[in-house]
């Protein structure tokens, strides 16, 4: 009798378990997917970062009152992003053609990364929030010779993906949060939001 009585025990804890695991796997399932990959889901949310264009050996303002125009709008668009974005570190990565030599390129790429941050700041973005960097010609947009002007190859890129990267981090940890709870009450999960 004691080893029926065992058994009974033993199916009811094997029944209890499996009903447990029915009803916290999916919910450990949505929440992994609900969480993600973080490349992932900037891959669907397609970025790119905002390019700011110079003229050949130029590390102000274009010369022609429509390409600075051109410049300025690109620059305020970076601000709007970077407030719907809640802020973050912005990175500008300066950029110089191959028409300078090497070192007087590095110069160059830095000083446009400084005529951008002061923009910027000017904009309201705290100028603690700003790291520069300057890469003279090694990431060249297009390819060109030594000694060749190629406006593509003279900017600076205005990175603000860890203000998106933290919005994003902020969206999944609050669906899966929704999407545990929704499950847990049987509920239909909620709508995922975008980028995510």
């Amino acid at each position: 009798m004691g080893r029926s009585r065992a058994r009974g025990r033993s199916r009811a804890a094997t029944l209890y378990g499996m009903l447990m695991l029915r009803r916290v796997v999916p919910i450990m399932l949505a929440t992994i997917a609900a969480i993600g990959l973080a490349g992932a889901a900037e891959a669907r949310c397609s970025y790119r970062h905002p390019t700011v264009l110079f003229g050949a050996g130029a590390s102000d303002c274009p010369q022609s009152s429509a390409d600075c125009s051109a410049f300025h709008q690109n620059l305020d668009s970076s601000v709007d992003i970077w407030r719907s974005q809640g802020g973050g570190l912005v990175r500008l990565i300066g950029h110089s053609d191959t028409l300078p030599s090497a070192g007087d390129s590095f110069l160059l790429s830095e000083q446009r990364a400084v005529t951008v941050r002061d923009y910027l700041i000017a904009r309201g973005i705290p100028a603690e929030q700003i790291t520069l960097e300057a890469r003279g010609e090694l990431d060249l947009a297009r390819p060109t010779a030594d000694g060749v002007a190629e406006t593509l190859n003279n900017r600076v890129e205005v990175d603000l993906t860890d203000g998106l990267r933290r919005a994003l981090e902020g969206q999944r940890r609050e669906y899966a949060v929704q999407l545990e709870a929704a499950l847990a009450a049987g509920l239909q999960p909620p709508p995922r939001p975008p980028c995510i």
